[in-house]
């Protein structure tokens, strides 16, 4: 990055989450927002200023407080365009547009997706935490002995507990993402890393009902969509929890399990907005045709 981009994205670059590689991969992931509402100019605005790139579908009309000057100057970097009807085609489908952000024209709601620090609790880097902190407590004997200790020396070719803390305690901008793995040794009947599964999937539905409560969706029968890296087990310690709390709000809500990634649904609704026929068989020709950079697998560290 240039001087003028650290200093701009300062604040940005400190979050462990993010650092300079992740703030670089913002710069360089370019998103497609359709829809329209006054919840358009506080997306746009928010992409904007951390500059992400954005490109107005066709048909989107930018109001309210934002100008096209006001968009251009609030961030250089990312300054905002608008693509051909054209670029929604099938055989522009591999182009670098790899996520789409849809606001509809009542109401959008979103939790911060920061990480722990910020109280965003049951993602993967949450889970990938707690499980070091599991290890730590277990080797002081103030906590179980878990597998995990076996899982997390591997990962980081040590031999031993204290090894492996001392070196995380060195790395700490980097620290190692296990949700994947904790998974499974919670399938096998690991105390520790059931508790830890159950816990996030708890928390994610305590996000799921606060989400819902701002789009006012509470009590209703609406669609919750599992989506992301660790739904893509089939594990029930995860989901159970998860729905559980959900439905201590809303009892009917039907759980649906994301088979494929949203980004193959961004352009489905994309053709739809640009009035493109789609045949039965679009889903499945789009999702065959996606790399491996829109299949979002889990990083190796966070």
């Amino acid at each position: 990055m240039r001087e003028d981009q650290i200093v701009r994205y300062g604040r940005q670059i400190l979050l462990r989450d993010l650092g300079g590689k992740g703030q670089e991969r913002l710069l360089a992931s370019p998103v497609r927002v359709l829809g329209g509402g006054p919840a358009l100019d506080e997306a746009i605005t928010y992409l904007l200023a951390g500059g992400t790139p954005i490109e107005l579908a066709p048909g989107v009309a930018v109001g309210g407080f934002l100008t096209g000057a006001e968009l251009t100057a609030l961030n250089p970097d990312a300054v905002p365009s608008r693509p051909p009807v054209a670029d929604l085609l099938p055989h522009e489908l591999h182009s670098e547009v790899a996520q789409q952000v849809v606001v509809g024209a009542g109401v959008a709601f979103r939790t911060w997706g920061l990480g722990p620090y910020f109280g965003d609790f049951g993602a993967g880097s949450d889970i990938s935490e707690r499980a070091i902190q599991a290890v730590a407590e277990a080797h002081l004997g103030k906590g179980p002995k878990t597998a995990l200790s076996e899982l997390l020396c591997a990962k980081e070719r040590v031999l031993t507990v204290p090894e492996l803390l001392e070196k995380i305690s060195r790395e700490q901008d980097t620290l190692p993402y296990v949700a994947r793995e904790l998974i499974n040794i919670a399938e096998e009947g690991d105390e520790v890393a059931c508790s830890i599964i159950e816990h996030a999937g708890r928390e994610l539905g305590a996000n799921a009902n606060l989400v819902a409560g701002h789009l006012g969706l509470s009590g209703s029968d609406y669609e919750l969509v599992l989506a992301g890296g660790l739904f893509r087990s089939s594990t029930k310690i995860l989901v159970d929890p998860l729905v559980a709390t959900v439905r201590t709000v809303s009892p009917d809500v039907k759980p649906i399990r994301l088979v494929r990634p949203p980004v193959v649904g961004a352009v489905l609704l994309a053709f739809e907005l640009a009035g493109v026929p789609v045949a039965e068989t679009a889903a499945e020709l789009i999702f065959s045709g996606l790399d491996d950079s829109l299949l979002a697998a889990p990083p190796e560290r966070l």
